[in-house]
């Protein structure tokens, strides 16, 4: 855990370094409230970014109403509290608010908001990408 400063003087030149060496583009991953990072994260040259864990307070609306021209979005599909039980309806709606959040204008890439991992259900990770397929349409 950083500030802000010490992210900005010490973080963010590296990045801009991993980010100009690279011959594509590059998106970044961080787990936690990120939001008060992106900024550093445009300014380092950043493609997109990926997690956008609903479960501790990233709103993917309001990043996409923010940064959503600079950045690509990746994830925001609940891992925690979506994808580890298996109400099918929950997975659905959850599928539907990324997609309503994150597709409008193009630049988002559906996934979950963190890795999968062995204590989630199964037929949910299924259904949340079937889903998708069916109602996943840019507008």
């Amino acid at each position: 855990m950083i500030s802000l400063e010490t992210f900005r003087d010490m973080v963010l030149p590296r990045y801009k370094e991993i980010v100009a060496a690279s011959e594509v583009p590059v998106i970044w991953h961080s787990d936690g409230h990120i939001e008060p990072l992106l900024p550093f994260i445009i300014e380092a040259g950043f493609a997109g970014v990926h997690a956008l864990e609903p479960d501790v307070g990233v709103d993917m609306g309001r990043v996409k109403e923010q940064y959503g021209e600079k950045l690509v979005l990746a994830g925001n599909l609940d891992v925690t509290n979506v994808l580890t039980q298996s109400n099918l309806h929950l997975v659905k709606k959850d599928v539907e608010r990324c997609i309503e959040q994150g597709a409008p204008g193009g630049g988002y890439l559906f996934s979950s908001s963190n890795s999968l991992f062995k204590g989630m259900n199964i037929e949910s990770i299924i259904e949340a990408y079937r889903y998708t397929q069916e109602i996943g349409r840019y507008k």
